[in-house]
């Protein structure tokens, strides 16, 4: 019998540097592969932010907290996870931790993961520019409903 195996990463990441109340530009997203498992399961992600002391602070993230994954149709096994309009509302130095979740009788937790560092200021900071990598993978997300 295979191995079961479940991987989940930040295909983008947050961006480094943030303005209060500005969009988390562009949306991070999430993917989770899958190995040993034929199934097309339903997953869902939820995102909690951390403060530099690793504690719960998710009342100062705005948008949505929660995403289903959207399945990859260009790759077995994958699914997406995209967080569009998200905002830090607090001064500080932060990170997202993304618990993945399989919903079978229930949610059962199968994988977390932790983005790199945010810093989110008061001052004025330019909106980040996707890369041309990042856009091709947005619009792979927009391709699986996992990014409208």
């Amino acid at each position: 019998m295979p191995e079961h195996t479940v991987e989940c990463t930040f295909i983008i990441e947050p961006p480094v540097k943030v303005q209060c109340g500005g969009s988390l530009y562009p949306p991070f997203l999430l993917q989770l592969s899958k190995t040993g498992d034929d199934s097309q399961s339903t997953y869902v992600a939820n995102i909690t932010l951390l403060n530099e002391n690793g504690e719960n602070v998710s009342d100062a993230l705005l948008g949505p907290k929660s995403a289903q994954g959207a399945f990859r149709p260009d790759s077995e096994g994958s699914y997406l996870f995209a967080f569009p309009e998200s905002q830090i509302s607090t001064e500080g130095t932060f990170h997202l931790r993304a618990d993945i979740y399989k919903m079978e009788q229930g949610l059962r937790l199968v994988t977390q993961v932790s983005s790199r560092d945010i810093d989110a200021t008061g001052n004025t900071v330019p909106r980040a520019i996707p890369t041309p990598e990042e856009e091709e993978k947005m619009e792979i997300a927009r391709q699986a409903g996992a990014l409208k």
